[in-house]
């Protein structure tokens, strides 16, 4: 070891201290052997992984199976953790993994002490492969925190463990290549039915018009035929808007929208505590999503304690 330092360094010495002293040819040789020494230490140092800070990249298309768009307005304090906590390094993608999830929360939680006032909120979450043991943890209010555990439960409810959800915030991220925008699609299928409505009561209006028009002659004949057209044009252009300006991205799949437009429209409903505390929001106080008396046994406003 030694003598490896001592032909790395004696050389450099010599330039130093005997530089007058050494003829021409040995001054060649130390110029070669520094600059030798030189390229060498760059090429070394530029082959280092670099520190990125411990961001994530934005996930490729073979990574995930949905995109669920988280909504920040709603449960700020939860947004917030969730950014900051992928900002560190923690992962972006949630693997469910619901037969784990009180293994992952005591491992999670682990050597944190609790406060008042306070719910420990972890990222990655409890019911994600990802969790468990290093998650990343902060104190969030229990309406915000719990809020937020009760609408991610639902929105996954009907996906089986194993599905990769990558979660983002407001839709700031990509636009997703694969699997379903589960808010776009609910906006979908809510927007079509209200279209689809708008349209059938519009044939109703303009066939009432007519019927009554037959009664008062060719004059009124006439003018019903022209509010007919109008009214048809109207419609036809109510259709191509709609077609022109479509609200979920184009490869979501149309079972997918059928899937989940029940499980959106609907109130959150758990059949027992264990899947409430599958989806992360045990304890239920009165008032919160999915809260029911069925699940307060002793009636003191806290379900699945």
């Amino acid at each position: 070891m030694w003598r490896i330092v001592g032909w790395l360094v004696v050389p450099f010495l010599h330039l130093l201290f005997r530089w007058r002293r050494l003829s021409g040819p040995a001054r060649i040789f130390g110029m070669i052997w520094t600059i030798g020494i030189a390229i060498i230490i760059i090429s070394t140092v530029q082959t280092m992984p670099q520190d990125t800070g411990g961001t994530v990249g934005t996930p490729t298309s073979d990574q995930y199976d949905v995109k669920l768009v988280f909504p920040a307005d709603r449960y700020p304090e939860t947004a917030d953790h969730i950014q900051d906590a992928i900002a560190k390094g923690e992962s972006p993608i949630c693997t469910i993994d619901r037969s784990e999830s009180d293994t992952h929360r005591d491992a999670s939680l682990a050597g944190i002490p609790t406060k008042k006032g306070y719910d420990r909120d972890e990222w990655p979450m409890a019911m994600c492969a990802e969790g468990g043991s290093g998650a990343d943890i902060r104190y969030v209010t229990p309406s915000d925190n719990r809020g937020a555990g009760s609408w991610i439960g639902g929105q996954l409810n009907d996906y089986a463990d194993g599905t990769r959800v990558w979660i983002v915030i407001d839709n700031t991220e990509a636009s997703n290549e694969i699997g379903s925008d589960l808010d776009a699609t609910a906006r979908a299928v809510a927007s079509s039915a209200s279209n689809s409505g708008a349209s059938k009561a519009a044939d109703a209006a303009v066939g009432t018009d007519n019927n009554a028009a037959a009664g008062s002659g060719t004059k009124s004949n006439a003018s019903s035929g022209s509010n007919t057209s109008g009214t048809t044009s109207s419609s036809n252009e109510n259709e191509s808007t709609t077609k022109a300006n479509p609200s979920v991205e184009t490869n979501v799949a149309s079972d997918v929208a059928s899937n989940h437009t029940s499980s959106t429209q609907t109130e959150i409903v758990y059949k027992n505590c264990t899947d409430v505390r599958a989806a992360g929001a045990a304890p239920l106080h009165k008032g919160d999503p999915g809260y029911s008396k069925k699940l307060d046994r002793d009636g003191d406003g806290v379900a699945c304690e």
